[in-house]
């Protein structure tokens, strides 16, 4: 049995100025992203449909090689496009919650339950925000961003779970 490095004591204490360097960025590209997601809810639709053609213009030729037919027409890439942005901007979301999480870990522990909620949270604030721009707001994409965050919290916890166990020998 190989012999394993004792993995330290998780006392609540100061942190350290690296942590603290840490949870700033994270903090300012958090509010980055959050200020991302509400103001494309507050896009007007012809905004948002404009900023999805850009998109949809740039997958175009990956997405053509799926063997989807009906991602092939116009309107399938469009929407395609449209959930994949909600999907994508949610799992940047949910890696950035997970990794403040991980900087903050020396203070509080958070589960991956409450950051998922606080995704959840800022996902409905989202679509709420759409009927300030005359849009129709839906559950469905609360429940994709849910999926996304998860997915990015997944990513994140699952890296630190592999360093911590190649370092100490347990998670």
């Amino acid at each position: 049995m190989p012999a394993f490095r004792k993995m330290p004591k998780a006392e609540p204490k100061a942190l350290t100025p690296g942590r603290t360097r840490a949870a700033v960025a994270l903090m300012v590209t958090l509010i980055g992203t959050l200020v991302f997601i509400w103001g494309n809810s507050l896009a007007s639709r012809d905004q948002s449909l404009q900023q999805s053609g850009w998109v949809a213009g740039l997958i175009r030729p990956l997405v053509c090689w799926l063997p989807v037919c009906s991602l092939h027409t116009e309107e399938g890439l469009m929407h395609f496009t449209r959930k994949l942005a909600h999907f994508a901007e949610y799992f940047l979301l949910g890696g950035q919650l997970a990794g403040l999480a991980l900087v903050l870990r020396p203070l509080r522990a958070f589960s991956f339950f409450a950051l998922l909620l606080i995704a959840l949270l800022v996902a409905t604030v989202d679509e709420l925000l759409q009927f300030i721009s005359a849009r129709a707001p839906m559950v469905a994409d609360i429940v994709l961003d849910g999926m996304g965050a998860s997915a990015g919290i997944a990513l994140v916890l699952g890296i630190d779970f592999i360093i911590r166990r190649r370092k100490y020998g347990v998670a």
